[in-house]
């Protein structure tokens, strides 16, 4: 077994894989992947593969959504994905993930320093489940409007 560091290092690479934008942070991988225009699922494996299975808490398996289309848009700080409902914004330094809705008001966003802790087999074995995955969804918020208190 090997120690896992416990943050997430700078997004080094990405790739789009079907409904996912997959995030290579130095060992550990975050998948963001676009279920509705509304609804987006966030992933951590920490030792580099993802579990075969999603949490069964959260929401149906990923294959029961019709596909959502968004787009991608890269710059030197930072990657947009963009599903026309909600903006998910990963800064490189770090991974950090933070969501707006369609006018860029922000609704939700990782702290500063996203840390775990825990042992994974690095790398799974082929067709085993690996030690660790996290899972999160975010959601639009269902009104876009919102106001502030000055």
């Amino acid at each position: 077994m090997t120690e896992l560091p416990n943050t997430l290092d700078r997004v080094q690479s990405f790739t789009r894989e079907g409904r996912s934008l997959v995030l290579d942070c130095g060992g550990p991988r975050v998948a963001v992947s676009v279920l509705t225009p509304t609804l987006i699922r966030v992933r951590l494996a920490p030792g580099g593969e993802f579990a075969l299975r999603r949490s069964w808490a959260v929401a149906r398996a990923d294959e029961e959504f019709a596909a959502a289309p968004f787009d991608l848009a890269e710059s030197d700080g930072a990657i947009a994905l963009d599903t026309g409902a909600l903006t998910v914004r990963v800064e490189r330094a770090g991974c950090r993930i933070s969501f707006a809705d369609r006018q860029g008001l922000p609704f939700c966003a990782d702290a500063p320093g996203v840390r775990w802790s825990g042992v994974a087999r690095s790398p799974a074995p082929s067709g085993s489940r690996p030690a660790s995955t996290s899972t999160a969804l975010a959601s639009a918020p269902a009104s876009s409007t919102s106001s502030a208190a000055t």
